[in-house]
């Protein structure tokens, strides 16, 4: 490909086309394309970013909050594989946010188990705890903890 034909490649890059874009209105791979924008140190739209910086910071805290993942994803509109890109940039360290979790999801299960023994109505555990009835019934046995009868 011509020097002409890698400016254009870098014009056109520069003023947000995508790859695939460039390679269509240019009758070549986007493969090649890439290739072109890596060598001359622009970032293709695939490396960019999904998220402005501040709305990674806010990802981030959300994250170190405790939030679901699955429901940050949804929130910030993007893929699983944006999500573990943006946590790898900022050093977050997933196991540890996940401990945490989990530390939060056991105690309020021991707290729905509490209540369940002292009488409480599944639906006033639910709401208390947020643990699902069905979840609490599960755990129940696993603990061969007897169930009330009605």
């Amino acid at each position: 490909m011509s020097n002409n034909k890698h400016d254009e490649v870098k014009q056109m890059a520069m003023a947000g086309m995508g790859t695939s874009q460039i390679a269509q209105e240019l009758g070549v791979t986007p493969t090649y394309v890439r290739q072109i924008l890596r060598e001359a140190g622009i970032p293709s739209q695939r490396a960019q970013s999904a998220l402005t910086e501040d709305a990674e910071e806010q990802l981030v805290a959300r994250v170190l909050a405790g939030e679901a993942i699955s429901a940050l994803v949804q929130a910030f509109a993007i893929n699983y594989n944006q999500f573990y890109s943006i946590m790898r940039r900022h050093d977050v360290d997933l196991t540890a946010v996940r401990t945490t979790r989990t530390d939060d999801r056991n105690l309020r299960m021991e707290t729905a188990i509490s209540l369940y023994q002292s009488g409480a109505p599944l639906w006033e555990i639910g709401q208390t705890t947020g643990i699902a009835s069905s979840m609490l019934n599960q755990e129940l046995h696993r603990r061969n903890i007897p169930l009330r009868r009605k």
